[in-house]
């Protein structure tokens, strides 16, 4: 909800999830704030199911480290293809360290890891932000044409 208020009603936030009970809540909870510029999308485990270069920013929040290894890539890729060129992904996820109580801690993604698969999607590092506690904070950008 937050999102859709800061891109005005001019701006669209995509909503989008594996789980459609979940996006019902979501869409449920957007018309009591009466909030029009939020569209669900029920997606596929590597299948974004969002149009090619329809977005400006991903924005990824531990998400990634519930994506079975296998399967990271390929939703990545399907991510950034929605991405327009020169576009950001604000990726967070858990920080694998010890500090962080997650079980299981195995499913944490290591820093580089993150950083590898999103290169390997066809995005560059482009700043890394530190405020956050037990997560890491990452933004990627997508090369222009």
């Amino acid at each position: 909800m937050r999102l859709a208020r800061a891109v005005g009603e001019q701006g669209l936030v995509f909503a989008v999830d594996i789980d459609a009970g979940s996006l019902d809540v979501l869409k449920k909870q957007a018309e009591q704030e009466h909030l029009t510029n939020v569209v669900v999308v029920v997606s596929q485990p590597t299948d974004t199911k969002l149009q090619p270069e329809c977005v400006d920013v991903l924005f990824i929040c531990d998400v990634l480290h519930e994506v079975p290894e296998a399967q990271r890539l390929p939703l990545l890729k399907s991510a950034v293809q929605a991405l327009k060129p020169g576009g950001f992904l604000y990726l967070i996820d858990y920080r694998k360290s010890r500090d962080v109580t997650f079980d299981p801690y195995e499913r944490l993604i290591p820093r580089e890891d993150l950083i590898r698969i999103c290169a390997d999607a066809g995005l560059l590092l482009d700043g890394e932000f530190h405020y956050l506690k037990y997560q890491v904070f990452l933004r990627f950008q997508k090369p222009l044409k």
